[in-house]
């Protein structure tokens, strides 16, 4: 996030508070929840909704960076994406064998 996007966000939590940005997280990951379903059910629907409840959540999970700690999220980020590359290819492994 750049520091114009970090400011906004910081703005946004101290006007409305913490409490209610976690409340819009789990609205916008409601919705997008909601558009990905609609698309699994209908090939014909537009992925348009889907990018922009993917914006909108990208949005609220920075905001929750920054009501957290973002170095946190970053650790055990890295660590889940390690063993998600040990399992892809440990897939890959029993597949070719």
């Amino acid at each position: 996030m750049t520091d114009g996007e970090k400011a906004i966000m910081q703005k946004a939590i101290q006007h409305y508070g913490e409490t209610t940005e976690i409340i819009v997280c789990i609205e916008e990951l409601s919705e997008l929840t909601k558009e990905l379903t609609k698309h699994l059910r209908d090939n014909e629907h537009s992925v348009y909704g889907i990018i922009e409840e993917a914006a909108d959540v990208s949005i609220v999970l920075d905001e929750i960076k920054l009501i957290f700690g973002s170095a946190g999220i970053e650790s055990v980020r890295a660590e889940k994406l390690k063993r998600l590359e040990g399992r892809i290819d440990n897939d890959m492994l029993h597949r070719m064998g």
